[in-house]
């Protein structure tokens, strides 16, 4: 019987991946026939399969900007018996939202919705998460989307939500008295690089030992938790410069194509809980920006969507049988 067990993860902004609705087939990002909307589930089939095959298959699949019923189809299509936890939950104007699609059988409860209740505008996107359930632990999987870098209000409404999910989590990990050991995966695009001021009201350090620090005694009038953000590794190019060998050169998680500049705004931020020498940890050595072909085409530029996908794998210790 295996020691541990890799509980493989992977966070994608998909770039506006909606099902085909007659209706709506005029819309902007929206596909205009059913054609359309078959072409381009081949294109993302395709490309998650590409990452299946370097990585293996996930355990939780975050994803942004894509409609429920495309999220439904997909998992039907590449990830059956699987659970699908989606926020496009209007009907009927289906709309672009994060989801998780996660293995059901490992334990998962609890999926539920995280967002301000005021301060920020109508349609913000709220964040999803989800408990896993393993042994004298649980780990809550929360996958964000935050609002774009447009608008002179969006540093403000950025700052709304990290704020909100900084509560969040603190009331999460410190907040009730539970027998179990409790942990935080944050996974997300959040129009933000690791040293900008919304990331850093979740006090995301660069530091692995200043995330392990203990709780202080003012932390709990500020919710303030020590977390670790893995996006400060990959702020700079993803291979050495003679490993490149004709290789894709990314420098980041977006290319922003009309200032030709690549940018960090997806993340993986972890609780200091996660950083053990024993399991539960993250083996941080998995945690890499995804640049192969589907993905990155021959100029070194994302193809199938803006973003490129961040992939990583937990470490959690064997069950014991009943």
């Amino acid at each position: 019987m295996p020691k541990t067990l890799a509980v493989r993860f992977l966070w994608w902004n998909i770039t506006g991946f909606a099902h085909y609705e007659r209706a709506r087939a005029a819309e902007e990002r929206r596909p205009g026939s059913k054609k359309a909307y078959r072409l381009r589930c081949r294109e993302v089939d395709a490309a998650l399969l590409a990452l299946f095959r370097r990585r293996g298959r996930p355990s939780v699949l975050g994803l942004a900007e894509v409609t429920c019923t495309a999220a439904e189809e997909l998992r039907d299509r590449l990830l059956p018996g699987y659970e699908v936890l989606s926020l496009d939950v209007v009907p009927p104007q289906s709309n672009f939202h994060v989801c998780i699609i996660y293995e059901a059988r490992l334990g998962f409860e609890n999926p539920q919705a995280i967002a301000p209740s005021e301060g920020v505008p109508v349609g913000t996107r709220a964040a999803a998460a989800v408990d896993l359930h393993w042994g004298a632990h649980v780990i809550r999987f929360i996958v964000c989307h935050w609002v774009a870098r447009i608008g002179k209000n969006a540093d403000e409404y950025r700052a709304t939500v990290a704020s909100h999910l900084r509560s969040s989590i603190f009331d999460f990990l410190h907040g009730t008295q539970s027998a179990k050991r409790r942990h935080v995966v944050v996974l997300g695009d959040l129009n933000d690089e690791p040293f900008s001021k919304s990331v850093q009201l979740l006090h995301a350090s660069r530091s692995r030992d200043r995330a392990g620090d203990r709780l202080h005694y003012q932390d709990k009038a500020v919710k303030k938790s020590r977390l670790y953000n893995c996006a400060w590794r990959l702020l700079g190019e993803n291979l050495p410069h003679r490993a490149r060998r004709g290789g894709p050169s990314v420098a980041g998680t977006y290319y922003w194509g009309t200032e030709k500049e690549w940018v960090t705004l997806d993340h993986v931020i972890v609780s200091g809980g996660l950083l053990a020498h024993s399991a539960p940890f993250l083996d941080e050595r998995t945690v890499e920006v995804v640049a192969i072909r589907p993905l990155v085409n021959s100029k070194s530029q994302p193809c199938v969507s803006d973003h490129l996908p961040i992939g990583g794998t937990l470490v959690l210790p064997a069950r014991r049988k009943p």
